[in-house]
């Protein structure tokens, strides 16, 4: 079955102090996924795709989720009308599962529930066909939030990078070493953005295949 991101670098953008949001513009030719309020860390910038897995998020500016693709947890789907009405998301159902072995086992009518949104939506990512994921923005620095809630963020995080991914049918190679862009190490960026992996995106035909994956699925 084809999926709609099958070959594709997905670079997911968090909302931590660490996201360099005067480099946005490094991949807006890329299929990015900001996830929460992203348009407060980079409100310059409008990703591919708004993900979020919380009640309310979109409560304080509807408008801005007007652009990009929405993706959500069906529990936290918008009641707003507005949104509703012109820019629908994907409302997708959220389980606690454990991660399979193989991406090729994971679904992508499903969220994998974690207590970190960019976790979720990096996953997401991998069931749609990503094959190359970048984190930016999502090393779950200190940002005032409690100690319990950074330290599942984190849990969650180490889950994720250390997951035995191989691609199906050939289990000599990881899929990926799961690189992050580190905004205080010029190397490492350059890296990641300047990396043979990157590839460009059309925005709007990614949106398109995304959602008529749903509406067909």
């Amino acid at each position: 079955m084809a999926l709609p991101l099958d070959g594709q670098t997905a670079i997911v953008l968090g909302t931590g102090p660490e996201l360099p949001a005067d480099k946005m513009a490094a991949f807006q030719d890329s299929f990015t996924i900001g996830v929460n309020r992203f348009y407060e860390a980079a409100p310059n910038f409008i990703p591919t795709v708004a993900f979020w897995i919380d009640g309310g998020v979109t409560d304080e500016f509807p408008e801005w989720y007007g652009w990009p693709l929405c993706v959500c947890d069906a529990s936290a789907k918008p009641q707003n009308g507005t949104l509703q009405r012109h820019n629908p998301p994907a409302a997708l159902p959220m389980r606690a599962d454990p991660l399979p072995k193989t991406l090729a086992a994971l679904d992508p009518r499903q969220l994998y529930h974690r207590p970190n949104t960019a976790v979720v939506a990096a996953i997401w990512a991998l069931s749609l066909g990503a094959r190359w994921v970048v984190m930016c923005g999502c090393d779950c620095e200190d940002d005032g939030r409690r100690p319990d809630q950074l330290a599942a963020m984190r849990t969650a995080k180490a889950e994720l990078l250390d997951a035995p991914y191989r691609v199906a049918g050939d289990h000599r190679h990881p899929v990926w070493p799961w690189p992050r862009c580190v905004s205080e190490n010029p190397v490492m960026w350059a890296s990641y953005t300047l990396s043979p992996r990157m590839t460009n995106c059309n925005q709007a035909d990614a949106r398109r295949a995304i959602r008529r994956f749903y509406e067909v699925n």
